[in-house]
């Protein structure tokens, strides 16, 4: 009897601890979400720019402080 429970909670730990471990699905999806629209606006953002001129940027460093930006606003500012 000893032996079933301390299976059952050995069994019970390590479902926790998978469940904790491994991103869901959905979470997965969130980024996937994030990473194509973050290269759709790199894309806009250098298809915007001057191309006569020689221009260096980080489109991830540029949506970086967008989204610093739209988190530290609030109320009316953000929308």
């Amino acid at each position: 009897m000893i032996n079933i429970s301390l299976f059952l909670t050995l069994l019970i730990l390590r479902t926790a601890v998978e469940s904790i471990a491994n991103p869901k699905e959905k979470e997965q999806g969130h980024i996937q979400k994030l990473a194509t629209a973050n290269n759709e606006f790199a894309f806009n953002l250098l298809r915007k720019l001057d191309s006569s001129q020689n221009v260096f940027f980080s489109p991830f460093s540029v949506s970086t402080v967008f989204g610093m930006l739209f988190y530290g606003a609030r109320g009316g500012t953000a929308e």
